[in-house]
């Protein structure tokens, strides 16, 4: 949320956002030190395992931008599924199509720009 907030002062009309990941929002050390430590949730709030916290916060984050009329994101995955969590994404599992499948996933997102203006 940070950085739409940024990028909203530079007054730009549109954001293209193009994500570039290789598995999932945590790290080992991060989930051996929080596996078995958790507080109960507050009363009325979901409780969320420590290992899926990361998670569940990219999912919103991704939400919120997916719904911004001035952002368009897309994510591609390196040899890690994205489509959970991105509506438009791609996958490269053979790092010599990693070139081709961001330049068509690159392709997709700003020609949804144009559909938008």
């Amino acid at each position: 949320m940070w950085a739409q907030e940024r990028a909203n002062s530079l007054n730009s009309s549109h954001w293209v956002l193009l994500v570039i990941g290789d598995g999932a929002p945590s790290d080992a050390s991060t989930l051996i030190l929080n596996g078995q430590k958790s507080m109960p949730p507050a009363e009325g709030q979901e409780y969320i395992r420590p290992d899926n916290l990361l998670t569940k916060h990219l999912s919103y984050v991704v939400d919120s931008l997916e719904a911004s009329p001035n952002v368009t994101i897309g994510s591609l995955g390196i040899r890690y599924a994205v489509e959970q969590t991105y509506t438009i994404s791609r996958t490269v599992f053979d790092m010599d199509q990693s070139s081709s499948l961001a330049q068509e996933l690159l392709k997709e997102l700003l020609e949804r720009v144009s559909q938008k203006a």
